[in-house]
């Protein structure tokens, strides 16, 4: 979770600076401001981030050898899954493009699953949301998001996503000075979503 900045200003004033001193404290206050505002909406929802970035690559592991399971096109409502055999290692895939990522599986292995739905789970107390399902509409299958994996880097590539399941990660590739992402909360009003 990101926690929420909080910025402390130490002000002092003295005799004929008085005035200058209080503009510029009008001005540092609407500086931190606008920086609180820019920083909590550069954290992005899942369901933005689905959007934003449409490759995703699922790993038992964030690390340079943890073999790629799958690789999932996120495109027009619609999600696209890739499975390799054999398995490449994320450090082998990081530098191609969609393309040729994609030329790697096998056409067999290369699923259209048709339009998604993001189904959310609150907590037990249906304050917060415990899980988010990304599910395929006509084959039933997904997978659960629920926890966020902050921006890592990895060589020159910036990697951030989620842990999905427990047992594995769905990642993408960002710019370096990407914030994150985060869950959706409840009150997003999406056609693709649904609570629980």
């Amino acid at each position: 979770m990101v926690d929420d900045v909080t910025f402390v200003l130490f002000l002092t004033a003295c005799g004929d600076k008085e005035e200058s001193s209080a503009e510029g404290e009008e001005e540092d206050i609407a500086n931190n401001e606008s920086s609180q505002e820019e920083t909590s909406n550069d954290i992005m929802p899942l369901s933005e981030g689905l959007e934003e970035y449409c490759s995703w690559f699922k790993v038992s592991n964030v690390v340079r050898d943890a073999r790629v399971e799958g690789f999932s096109v996120f495109e027009n409502g619609e999600v696209t899954v890739c499975y390799f055999d054999p398995y490449p290692n994320l450090e082998d895939v990081l530098e191609l493009s969609d393309d040729e990522i994609i030329e790697l599986a096998n056409e067999s292995k290369t699923r259209n699953l048709g339009e998604y739905v993001l189904e959310i789970t609150p907590d037990d107390n249906g304050q917060n949301v415990d899980i988010i399902d990304i599910r395929t509409v006509v084959e039933g299958g997904g997978a659960k998001a629920i926890r966020v994996y902050p921006p890592q880097p990895m060589f020159d590539t910036t990697l951030a996503g989620f842990e999905v399941e427990v047992t594995s990660f769905l990642v993408t590739r960002v710019d370096e000075s990407f914030n994150g992402f985060e869950l959706d909360s409840l009150d997003t009003d999406k056609e693709n979503i649904t609570i629980k």
